[in-house]
């Protein structure tokens, strides 16, 4: 799967909580990359970051209605890979508030 720049502009505004308020809110200063490399052409040499972008690009997610109607389908997509970003003493945390609820602008 090709990795475009719409699916890197928004994997990297969702992470920066532009997306979902409660996606990352909590944890956002605590990630363990910044999510402006999901930009960078050398992203997916990052495993985390590979993840990521392949999930979102393995479903064609890149605009909010698309996510919204992925987590309907499968309200665990993109947890693992989030998981990646964060600490593992927050995954409890995460995976506890998943997928984030009345969380869109």
């Amino acid at each position: 799967a090709v990795v475009s720049t719409q699916s890197t502009g928004f994997a990297a505004a969702l992470l920066e909580g532009k997306v979902a308020k409660g996606m990352v809110n909590d944890c956002r200063s605590l990630l363990l990359a910044r999510p402006a490399v999901l930009r960078k052409t050398w992203a997916t040499l990052q495993p985390r970051a590979e993840a990521f972008l392949k999930q979102l690009v393995k479903k064609d997610v890149d605009t909010r209605d698309k996510l919204m109607k992925e987590w309907k389908e499968d309200p665990t997509f993109l947890l693992s890979a989030l998981c990646q970003w964060i600490p593992e003493s927050l995954h409890a945390k995460l995976k506890a508030n998943w997928p984030p609820r009345d969380c869109f602008y």
